[in-house]
């Protein structure tokens, strides 16, 4: 038998005009990044979009860390 707290929408869960409007943001970051050079849009679908950490980021890419740490920081791949 269903209980009223299994009718209940979890608050934790993003709404359905939330995930569109992730999905909708991520696709334009993704038209934009297409105009940058290379390693930033590299660094910015593993560590943005994938989530990859930066010493993953930098192991998958094959740079140095502080490199990757630094067009993460300096807002390069924003």
């Amino acid at each position: 038998m269903a209980e009223t707290k299994d009718l209940l929408p979890d608050p934790r869960a993003e709404s359905p005009a939330e995930i569109v409007s992730r999905r909708e943001l991520l696709a334009e970051l993704r038209r934009a990044a297409n105009a940058w050079p290379t390693p930033e849009r590299e660094v910015f679908e593993l560590y943005f979009v994938e989530g990859f950490e930066p010493d993953e980021v930098a192991m998958i890419l094959g740079q140095p860390v502080s490199r990757v740490r630094d067009l993460i920081e300096s807002g390069v791949v924003f």
